[in-house]
């Protein structure tokens, strides 16, 4: 039969037997991977299903028989699949079997269910006939055998021969037929023995043909166990024959009973070993080696090999105490078994090591530090958070001093325990989203730690903020960072001290902090004079060789903050060298490679005020000539008629100062202060001294008649010849006194005005040269002048830059190029403050709070009012078209938005610009209109400014409509009507003056003015100050009240956010405030919008 057996594969049978359903959830279990082959015995093949629990599988190629640790119904779906995976992986076949002998594999499997289920049952169908067939045949061949024979056997049964050789054959049946053994086979997955087959089959009659040692065994199993006799491995122990009971595993290898293993509870870890659960489990020594045991288990089987028995023990749990093994298999918390430690040690529980003790004190931040030098010495650090024991190990012990070391190092007790975790950029991500409570975990040590993510979180947070220098991309996503340069000493030598101090634990190498040398102090010699106003300097590192001095000129230059000299490190920032060589070049001087530069007068002044000590001068001599003063009369001269006030003798002691340097300056004292009579005093001086060359005065035309007029008022006798009009050039040049002249007369005639030399020239209202590339600034420059004087009350309106065009106008040199300064000032504070201190010897600027007292108070009303419906429509409009351009616009936006800017800024004011309008469509025109009533019945004189000349033809509508009488001056005003109208309004003519920003902000008194309106709000505030201060002023009598009205929900109301901006920057130069940028973003437009 065996060489007859069909070619129908077990695996195969299987997949016949499974269900469709079952197939199905075989596929899947198969298709996400929950199916493995551990190994292969012979003909038999171990794996493993994991779904909810893990299950044990095996299936025999050569028996069929298969095992499933669950409690499906036969085959399961754990089997099924794990046919379908031997199918795949072409482990179907039994050993020794030809290839082509069965069809097998994925061939099989794509047949359908029913054919599959259908072909299998009919080819055992005709086996089974053939089978049959075959016993039939012979049991009749036996039958007539026995037939015909029966008769001669009779016959010769009686003889004496033929009853021996009978009694022998009877014997021998007899005796094989109680020779048997008893024979069973385990279930390694159910502990379970069960009967062997072929002693199964004759189980009823089993008892006589087994061997008298086996008899009494098997009584007792029919005794407690019923067919088809499933006994427990356990039974085992029991029996004890001389013959051993023969006990098989499903390969057929023999097992030997080796006796019983006490059973001990252990608290068990996980693979990850930062989790700090445990898990009770039992557990024996086998050999040298500790074994876990499983739920339920009852045995320990040795491994399969290539040996033909194996060895197997029974577990006894009696040692273990009731009440740990009810929490055998248990995973506990390190909080449930802290809270039971004694009665788990009590009851002998193993692995309790880990939890006598939990770090549960802190988190502290810890930075452990190290170094590495390339072609610069680069600082590396590591954050982790770290818990202690006791919280005094969190906190340094001592702090180490070194010899020479800037750091002292924090030392920490060396018995403390630590526990630290790593910082992860995910958990705290997470955290963020998803707040954790406290709970334990496994620091990198192996201790316990009783972990708080918040505070965690906290800390990290606090230092960033509190350190921007290590707010970087490194640091958050895996807690390190790595400086060089400034930040490395800015973090070691600064921020360390008050790190530690903050409770920080710092951990670095005592090498470390050896490797900072102190500094030397960089020194500035002047040696010697290299022409008239010219010295020669050099740079110098008391202390250094030539050589080592070399080596940190080429570090710098190299971009490296470290030089090394011999075996430490000097941080060449302390050094002072680059401020100095900063400041050189901010003066526009040139450094050779050895240091050397060749300086001016003007700029070894703005060295010496800055520099103090660092500057040395080789020779008295030296010194005095660079800063030798050309000496004036003591006395004021007696040409001056005028009475000065102290801070105006100030600034005149201030000109005559510089002037007597050689350089020109900035007098840049507020509007109203009096900065003409200043000048005029000084002129004065320089004319009673004899000083040669003209005086020239260049200012803007509407300012001429002013000067013309405080000349003849306060310096009678100084000669004034005014170059200006048509037939100037018919007049010649006088020999001395002033020569008065515009900022367009100047560019034109610079031919003319190139022949003759100046002692020194004013320049008024120098504001509006703040462009360096006009032709006026530029003709100026080529004029022989000594000294150049700027007068502004707003020596800078948008930018720096404008200050740079005024310094550099009378102090060339001083500040560099233009290029320079822009690349090295710009609105940061440090810069602004550094720019003041350099340029203070040179610019003077007080304010009317400061130094006139006296002056009538001035009070500031901001009037926000709404527009009309009609305005608001018209305005809403023009704002969207506004937005859509901006969103659509490119790099140049601002161009594009200038003039949506401007007609917003009209339609706030009023919605109809052009022709005759009516003034009480615009809320703000009806507000005035109440206000004007109001100051004409109090006898007020006002003064009504406008940027745009249509808003005022509105403004005179109205005040025509009110019979209020006016003056107007305007763009299109002539000097001789402009200087006829001032002087009617301060006698008093009529009350009330509407003024263009641009025409009249600037070189007009009209002091009589109490009251002040601005219809619209201009970009620059210092341009409405300046108009503001036409009437605050001295002279003032009465407080001044300043009114200025707004559009509501406008762009007006943007307008005073920018004013701000720009006040802030004005204030930082010339008062010591803060600055900040004066670019406009594209987001800035959008808020200035109202999106």
């Amino acid at each position: 039969m065996d060489s007859q057996e069909p070619e129908i594969q077990p695996v195969q049978r299987i997949l016949a037997d499974a269900s469709p359903s079952t197939q199905g959830k075989a596929r899947e279990i198969l298709a996400r991977g929950l199916i493995g082959i551990t190994e292969r015995i012979q003909t038999t093949w171990m794996g493993y299903a994991q779904e909810d629990q893990i299950y044990a599988l095996s299936l025999d190629l050569s028996t069929g028989h298969s095992s499933c640790g669950c409690a499906g119904p036969h085959p399961c779906v754990h089997i099924a699949a794990f046919a379908m995976l031997l199918v795949k992986t072409g482990s179907s076949r039994k050993p020794g079997k030809p290839a082509g002998g069965i069809r097998t594999g994925s061939e099989e499997l794509r047949k359908s269910p029913e054919t599959a289920r259908s072909s299998i049952p009919a080819r055992t169908e005709r086996v089974a006939r053939l089978e049959r067939s075959t016993e039939t045949r012979d049991e009749s061949s036996r039958s007539s055998s026995s037939s015909s024979s029966s008769s001669s056997s009779r016959r010769q049964s009686n003889t004496p021969a033929n009853r021996q050789k009978a009694s022998t054959r009877s014997g021998t049946v007899e005796a094989n037929k109680k020779s048997l053994p008893l024979s069973f086979r385990l279930n390694e997955q159910t502990e379970k023995l069960k009967l062997s087959s072929s002693l199964a089959v004759s189980h009823a009659t089993l008892e006589e043909r087994l061997i008298p040692e086996h008899r009494t065994i098997w009584k007792q199993i029919q005794k407690h166990y019923a067919f088809p006799y499933e006994i427990p491995l356990r039974e085992a122990q029991n029996w004890h024959p001389t013959e051993p009971v023969e006990i098989l595993d499903l390969n057929h290898r023999r097992l030997e009973f080796q006796g019983t293993l006490q059973a001990k509870p252990v608290l068990r870890g996980f693979s990850n070993r930062k989790d700090p659960r445990r898990v009770l489990v039992p557990c024996v020594i086998a050999g040298d080696e500790e074994r876990w045991l499983k739920p339920g288990q009852n045995s320990l089987i040795e491994a399969g090999g290539s040996s033909r028995s194996r060895k197997f023990w029974l577990l006894d749990y009696s040692g273990i105490e009731s009440g740990i093994e009810s929490r055998l298999h248990s995973v506990l918390s390190p909080g449930q078994i802290i809270a039971s430690l004694d009665s788990l040690r009590s009851a002998g529980v193993q692995g309790l090591e880990l939890f006598s003790q939990c770090c549960e004190y802190g988190p502290a931040l810890r930075i452990s530090l190290d170094y590495s030098i390339d072609t610069d010495l680069w600082l590396h650090g590591s954050l982790d958070m770290v818990y202690a024991g006791q919280n005094r190990d969190l906190r340094p012990d001592y702090l180490e001093e070194q010899p020479d070391a800037r750091v002292q190092r924090p030392v920490y007790r060396t018995d403390a325990k630590f526990g630290s975790i790593p910082l992860d950029a995910e958990f705290f991500k997470d955290l963020a989203d998803d707040p954790r409570p406290a709970h334990h975990v496994i620091g990198e040590e192996g201790r316990l730690v009783w972990r708080n993510p918040e505070l965690e979180f906290s800390r990290f947070g606090e230092l960033q903020d509190r350190y921007s220098i290590l707010q970087n991309d490194s640091l958050a996503q895996d807690g390190t960072f790595w400086l060089s340069g400034e930040d490395l000493h800015r973090f070691f030598v600064l921020d360390l001290p008050s790190l530690i101090e903050s409770g920080v634990m710092i951990d670095f190498d005592r090498e470390l902090p050896r490797l900072f040398r102190a500094a030397t102090k960089v020194k500035f010699d002047i040696e010697k004079p290299s022409g008239i106003d010219w010295f020669s300097g050099s740079i110098d590192l008391p202390g250094l060789s030539r050589q080592e001095q070399d080596r940190i000129f080429k570090a710098y230059r190299e971009g490296r903050s470290y030089a090394k000299i011999k075996n430490d490190w000097m941080y060449i920032p302390d050094t002072g060298l680059p401020e100095l060589l900063e400041m050189l070049l901010d003066l526009g001087l040139k450094i050779d490679s050895q240091g050397k530069v060749d300086i001016r007068r003007t700029q070894w002044m703005a060295l010496e005020s800055e520099l103090g000590e660092q500057l040395q001068t080789h020779s008295r001599k030296h010194r005095a000539r660079a800063l030798k003063e050309r000496k004036f009369k003591k006395s004021r001269s007696s040409g001056f008629t005028g009475k000065l006030r102290p801070y105006q003798k100030e600034g005149f002691e201030f000109l005559s100062r510089l002037y007597g340097l050689g350089v020109g300056g900035l007098l840049a004292d507020e509007m109203g202060l009096g900065k003409t009579v200043q000048a005029l005093a000084f002129l004065q001086r320089l004319f009673d001294s004899g000083e040669p060359g003209l005086l020239l005065v260049v200012c803007p035309v509407s300012a001429l008649s002013v000067w013309a007029q405080e000349a003849q008022r306060f310096t009678p006798t100084l000669p004034v010849q005014i170059w200006h009009g048509p037939g100037r050039k018919k007049i010649p040049f006088p020999d001395s006194g002033i020569l008065l002249t515009t900022y367009n007369t100047l560019s034109k005639d610079l031919l003319e005005l190139k022949k003759q030399s100046y002692a020194a020239a004013i320049v008024d209202e120098a504001q509006n040269l703040r462009n360096s590339q006009t032709d006026i600034s530029r003709s100026i420059r080529r004029l022989d002048i000594r000294s150049v004087f700027c007068l502004t009350g707003t020596p800078m309106e948008n930018h720096l830059s404008d200050y740079w065009s005024l310094m550099d106008l009378s102090v060339p040199g001083l500040l560099g190029t233009r290029q320079s300064f822009r690349r090295r000032f710009d609105a940061n504070p440090d810069r602004v403050a550094y720019l003041r201190r350099l340029t203070a010897p040179f610019m003077l600027r007080r304010t009317k709070e400061a130094v006139l007292k006296e002056l009538p108070g001035k009070t500031e009303i901001q009037s926000f009012l709404p527009m009309e419906r009609k305005q608001a429509t018209i305005y809403e409009s023009v704002r969207e078209e506004a937005m859509d351009h901006l969103q659509e616009a490119g790099s140049q936006y601002l161009m594009t938005m200038l003039p949506y800017l401007m007609r917003l800024r009209r339609i706030a004011c009023h919605p109809e610009i052009e022709g005759t309008a009516d003034p009480m469509e615009s809320g703000k025109f009806q507000y005035l209109k109440d206000l004007l009533l109001e100051m004409a019945e109090c006898d007020s004189a006002a003064l009504i400014f406008s940027q745009f000349t249509d808003v005022l033809d509105i403004a005179a509508i109205l005040l025509d409509n009110l019979k209020l009488p006016y003056f107007r001056i305007d763009g299109s005003t002539g000097r001789s009507s402009r200087d006829k109208q001032v002087l009617g309004f301060q006698n008093g003519e009529r009350s009330f003056f509407l003024i263009s920003l641009k025409a009249g902000g600037t070189a007009l008194t009209l002091h009589r003015a109490d009251r002040v309106i601005h219809l619209d709000p201009w970009w620059n505030p210092a341009a409405e100050s300046q108009a503001t201060d036409r009437a605050h002023r001295i002279g003032q009598k009465k407080h001044l009240f300043v009114y200025k009205l707004y559009s509501r929900d406008t762009i007006e109301e943007r307008v005073l956010e920018l004013q701000s901006k720009k006040k802030v920057l004005f204030n930082s130069l010339f008062s010591g405030n803060s600055g900040g940028s004066l670019k406009i973003s594209r987001s800035e437009l959008l808020k200035i919008l109202g999106s």
